[in-house]
């Protein structure tokens, strides 16, 4: 064979090859680089804004106490954020209290209802049923910390409150024992704010709603407590002690208290002066519908049970 010829049969040989890879290779759409394989789009985990989670710091409150007054002066908080005399109409014509460091504008009205309570009901007995409440394991409150990283400065952390369910044990001064272990109730409601926090050592948490049990009598009463705050201090060993704030709503007290068939003068009394003691939450014909008051707490450190644990807080 001519050399020519051999050189034409091998170019017409490449043409046809390069002609049946290109058609080959559309027909199995492999040309240019091979496509990435898709990858399964990354699992991201939702960033708390407290921080990441761990187990909360458990405390059970052992020791309610109202906030009483001597004469114009109480501690508390300035819940409504005016300093409010007799003889305004903001408070509904209630004067606010002023704390024994001069801080104006405290409003616990609840302590001008004390005395007419006691005057009926006995002040022993109306502070003894709380006590004797808790102690029974009838009113038990649990208070958790969430992401809380350190007791004395803390930019973000969540507080719960859980009622707890058991029976506690006594310690010598009449008080719960620290260290116990409790179930929650799961029936009863919870409440909880998740952007709290802790400045100079001092815990602030609110507003936000709790239910408070409360006792009256032989009677227990699950109270509402509106625009409830609390400062507190963290200690060392796991304990809390604070004071806590609030409103109870009138309507919603006597509505309990109509529930109530007491032998005794003591329910017909605190339903007289509910309600003509409001000082918050004017409505719009200029009349109080809420009544402040102040409470001290004391909370010994507890636990839940671990397969409880999970269920109450994500």
């Amino acid at each position: 064979m001519a050399a020519s010829q051999e050189h034409q049969l091998l170019t017409t040989s490449a043409n046809i090859a390069k002609a049946l890879a290109a058609f080959l290779c559309v027909l199995a759409s492999a040309c240019g680089p091979p496509p990435a394989e898709e990858q399964p789009p990354e699992e991201t985990s939702e960033v708390h804004a407290c921080g990441p989670s761990h187990e909360p710091q458990m405390a059970v409150i052992r020791k309610l106490d109202f906030i009483r007054a001597d004469g114009e002066v109480s501690r508390g908080m300035n819940l409504d954020m005016h300093v409010s005399a007799p003889d305004s109409s903001e408070g509904c014509f209630k004067g606010d209290y002023i704390t024994p460091e001069g801080v104006e504008g405290i409003d616990n009205q609840f302590a001008r209802l004390l005395p007419a309570i006691e005057s009926v009901g006995g002040a022993e007995g109306f502070e003894s049923a709380i006590q004797r409440a808790i102690n029974n394991g009838d009113v038990l409150l649990g208070l958790q910390l969430h992401r809380i990283e350190d007791i004395e400065q803390d930019a973000c952390l969540e507080v719960q409150f859980q009622r707890l369910t058991g029976r506690p044990t006594i310690g010598a001064i009449g008080l719960i024992e620290p260290g116990q272990t409790f179930d929650p109730d799961l029936e009863a409601p919870s409440s909880s704010v998740d952007d709290a926090w802790i400045e100079g050592g001092t815990l602030q948490a609110g507003p936000f709603e709790l239910k408070l049990p409360m006792q009256i009598g032989n009677f227990q009463l699950l109270m509402t407590i509106y625009d409830a705050r609390i400062e507190a201090r963290v200690l060392e060993d796991g304990s809390i002690e604070g004071m806590m704030a609030g409103a109870i709503e009138v309507a919603e007290i006597l509505a309990l208290l109509e529930t109530i068939e007491d032998g005794t003068d003591l329910l017909g009394v605190i339903r007289s002066v509910l309600s003509r003691s409001a000082d918050l939450d004017k409505n719009e014909e200029g009349k109080c519908q809420k009544i402040s008051l102040a409470v001290d707490f004391e909370a010994t450190p507890a636990f839940l049970f671990a397969d409880a644990l999970e269920s109450t807080h994500e």
